[in-house]
């Protein structure tokens, strides 16, 4: 009982003192997270293993979180989720280089030479997901958010991921509000 007091003590202490450190200035991470919580109608839960927020936006559920090596010290990455509620069973995992086996999934040729040879395309479901990529919206808004800093483009239709190692991007709203904009551009909206 007393060890689970002690790692309980060294996670609250890790997540107060974890910051973001940016232009000589640190700044925690749990006043940006309830910053953004408040303009977004969220919370910004204190005790957890992963600093994180959640919120809405346009009637659309989103989380805000930060990733950091092993989970401590101060966040190398900033991750936004979007949670949606839509039937499809596809997931799409879009890289820029190869990530290696993806677990349950096969590689993805969309069809789209100048897109396959930009991207790396994996999915679950390959034959039902190519007909994500014959949208043009998708392929320019995909392109348009790796060359802004995001990568890591997780699409489901549950949820839409997207992680940026550009901790600008993700610590005030407007950056946020415009990722998210964009995400809900890549939504699946069909039984694919």
């Amino acid at each position: 009982m007393m060890l689970l007091g002690v790692i309980i003590s060294v996670l609250i202490l890790t997540l107060f003192f974890t910051s973001i450190t940016g232009r000589g200035n640190s700044v925690p991470v749990q006043k940006i997270l309830n910053n953004l919580a408040s303009h977004f109608n969220g919370s910004a839960p204190i005790i957890r293993l992963v600093p994180y927020m959640k919120g809405h936006s346009k009637n659309q559920k989103f989380t805000r979180s930060y990733g950091s090596i092993r989970g401590l010290g101060n966040p190398t990455s900033a991750i936004v989720r979007l949670y949606l509620q839509n039937k499809s069973n596809v997931r799409i995992y879009i890289y820029t280089s190869s990530p290696g086996p993806v677990l349950n999934a096969r590689r993805l040729e969309t069809g789209d030479v100048s897109f396959d040879n930009e991207f790396i395309v994996y999915s679950n479901l390959p034959d039902e997901a190519k007909s994500f990529f014959f949208d043009e919206n998708h392929l320019s808004t995909i392109r348009l958010l790796y060359k802004e800093g995001w990568s890591g483009l997780y699409i489901s239709g549950r949820k839409i991921k997207a992680e940026t190692k550009i901790m600008n991007l993700a610590l005030s709203p407007q950056p946020i509000e415009e990722v998210l904009d964009k995400l809900l551009r890549l939504q699946i909206t069909h039984a694919i």
